[in-house]
């Protein structure tokens, strides 16, 4: 015979640990159990009243703990840990995306002259693929800090972020490979007809509208540096997410963590802008893109290699 609350339990398991099972789910299921035992037996009116009040009670108390569980720092090397990186990487991407197309918006020359709600959101929409090559990489660096923040990661969370990473860079080449193009295309040529005659018209494209492929295929000396640069970016994801993981135990405090991922990035376009710029000649034209990745690269395998005994870091748990 199934039991009010039964349900609840089989949907908890699911969702929590063990230790969560039993300091907050049985509980609450082990009260609404007994209190409709003992409305019932009394032949009380209001059972259906209390079930419905226990479910709520339920659904509060587990809502609350799964906040409180992801604005605290990791501590386990767990699955649950991947969801919060999972979690706090898709947040802080539709931050950072938003920031990211808020400039071209404030320019009331491309949406002056938009006809109507639907044609201004379809500028809008048309400038998300040329922010989310830079989104990406800055939403899983902001997410593994935050979300593995306050202890050292284990060789289980390493390969997963790594995995992740793996992910995130070929979303990073999808987009700068057929979105970005197409995109910045599609919205020049709707700019050029809102600010000319009304007419859409074909226009040559530019090096940013030409995707990697085709890009890579020029032997102009500006091709060759936005080619070797735009790769740099593609792969810029798994540097910054090692740098991040090595970062991840020096804080525990959310905003701390925030502060320090975005002054990481803010370095990081820092160091890549200025040693392009100082590489601009010569035979490394381009190259300075990928020395911020390698630099980025090993300053995290030092922190995640020697960052116990530099920090004093407390080893993740690995149970």
């Amino acid at each position: 015979m199934t039991r009010p609350g039964d349900g609840l339990r089989r949907i908890a398991s699911g969702l929590c640990d063990r230790r969560t099972m039993e300091r907050l789910v049985e509980p609450i299921v082990a009260d609404l159990q007994a209190e409709y035992q003992t409305a019932a037996a009394r032949g009380a009116r209001r059972t259906r009243w209390l079930v419905w009040r226990g479910y709520g009670a339920f659904w509060k108390a587990l809502a609350l703990y799964l906040i409180m569980s992801t604005f605290q720092p990791s501590r386990s090397d767990s699955n649950g840990s991947m969801g919060r990186v999972v979690a706090y990487s898709l947040g802080a991407l539709t931050l950072t995306t938003a920031l990211l197309i808020v400039p071209p918006m404030l320019d009331v020359r491309y949406f002056r002259w938009a006809d109507g709600p639907l044609d201004k959101l379809r500028l809008i929409l048309l400038l998300v693929p040329q922010a989310l090559p830079l989104s990406i990489p800055m939403g899983i660096c902001i997410g593994v800090v935050c979300a593995m923040r306050g202890r050292r990661p284990g060789p289980r969370s390493v390969a997963a972020v790594l995995a992740i990473a793996a992910v995130a860079t070929f979303a990073v080449w999808t987009m700068l490979e057929w979105g970005v193009p197409a995109g910045n295309q599609a919205f020049r040529e709707i700019a050029a007809a809102r600010l000319g005659d009304g007419r859409l018209s074909n226009l040559e494209p530019g090096l940013n509208e030409l995707g990697l492929s085709r890009l890579s295929r020029r032997t102009d000396a500006r091709a060759i540096q936005h080619s070797r640069l735009l790769w740099a970016l593609c792969f810029a994801t798994g540097p910054l997410a090692l740098f991040s993981l090595g970062l991840a135990g020096v804080v525990r405090r959310l905003g701390v963590a925030v502060v320090i991922s975005f002054m990481a990035i803010l370095l990081y376009w820092a160091l890549m802008a200025s040693i392009d710029e100082a590489l601009r000649e010569g035979a490394l034209r381009g190259a300075g893109a990928w020395v911020a990745n390698a630099l980025f690269m090993l300053a995290g395998v030092l922190m995640l290699r020697y960052g116990q005994k530099i920090f004093r870091l407390k080893p993740e748990a690995t149970s």
